[in-house]
């Protein structure tokens, strides 16, 4: 007997079709730029771990050339205070969002738009603290060698994470984000 090899027609795809660890995601108004493979790739390395790489880079950059030294010791264990508000301003930025019952995974739609609390200061409250504990470990080194890694975190999660989040929150809530972007600068 012959099976019947006959294949289904493919599915209607919406725009935000991206491959996350979970699966397959889709949002309501078709495609965006982002090519799907390295939207694939890249969603599987999530921001805590790009945070991660540029402390890493930081302290082997700043081992190896450290350039100037700009903050004296005992000055930089200043460098603490701008750690501690990080961490802060990220867990309750990320609290927010489990208040709602929405998802804090990058590229997954949300079901709610957060605007209250640290998202009435920083439309990316969570990174912005990314970036101050990254701060405070430069800082603490002492040396301008980890500022450029600084400012290379930011292009990156700029590019990968905010600009596909931001296209996806507007397709999602429309004028409401859009008078919230208005409203509220990207990072301070």
């Amino acid at each position: 007997m012959a099976k019947n090899l006959k294949k289904d027609p493919p599915k209607k795809r919406s725009k935000f079709h991206l491959v996350h660890p979970a699966g397959s995601l889709q949002g309501p108004a078709g495609y965006i730029s982002i090519d799907e493979n390295l939207a694939m790739n890249i969603s599987r390395i999530m921001p805590p771990t790009y945070m991660l790489i540029a402390m890493i880079v930081m302290i082997v950059i700043n081992f190896l050339a450290p350039v100037a030294v700009v903050v004296p010791s005992p000055w930089n264990l200043l460098g603490l205070i701008p750690i501690g508000v990080g961490v802060y301003i990220a867990v309750a930025a990320e609290r927010a969002f489990h208040d709602v019952k929405t998802t804090v995974t990058p590229f997954v739609e949300s079901s709610s738009l957060v605007t209250d609390g640290m998202y009435r200061i920083s439309r990316n409250p969570m990174y912005l603290g990314f970036v101050l504990v990254l701060i405070g470990i430069a800082i603490l080194m002492r040396s301008l060698t980890p500022y450029g890694v600084i400012l290379a975190f930011m292009a990156v999660i700029k590019t990968i994470f905010i600009r596909t989040e931001e296209r996806m929150l507007a397709a999602k809530f429309g004028a409401k984000y859009k008078t919230y972007t208005k409203n509220t600068r990207r990072w301070l």
